[in-house]
């Protein structure tokens, strides 16, 4: 697959994983690809996530980037998760830009 200078590519992973509560699995970016440009969008996969993992990889480096089969495109985290003793409650946390 080559994705060049200001595209993304879709890879499917051909990955499904069954994600219990207490935890979630982050993509992030694979410091040698970043320092490239080459970084994944943020994903986050909890307990609801019911799909293939597809990871999404902007190329934001100046030069055409390939990806052959068995490449690392990014990292798998698993991350403990802190769960409300009222699962009904859900905070938010809204970020918004400066003026």
């Amino acid at each position: 697959v080559r994705v060049e200078p200001g595209e993304h590519a879709v890879f499917d992973t051909g990955l499904r994983f069954r994600v219990p509560v207490i935890v979630c699995i982050e993509i992030r970016a694979e410091q040698q690809l970043a320092e490239r440009g080459i970084v994944p969008a943020p994903t986050v996969l909890d307990c609801s996530s019911d799909a293939t993992l597809k990871v999404v990889i902007f190329n934001h480096g100046g030069g055409t980037w390939k990806a052959k089969h068995g490449d690392t495109i990014a990292l798998l985290y698993v991350t403990p998760r802190l769960v409300s003793p009222d699962l009904t409650a859900r905070p938010t946390l809204r970020l918004r830009a400066k003026p």
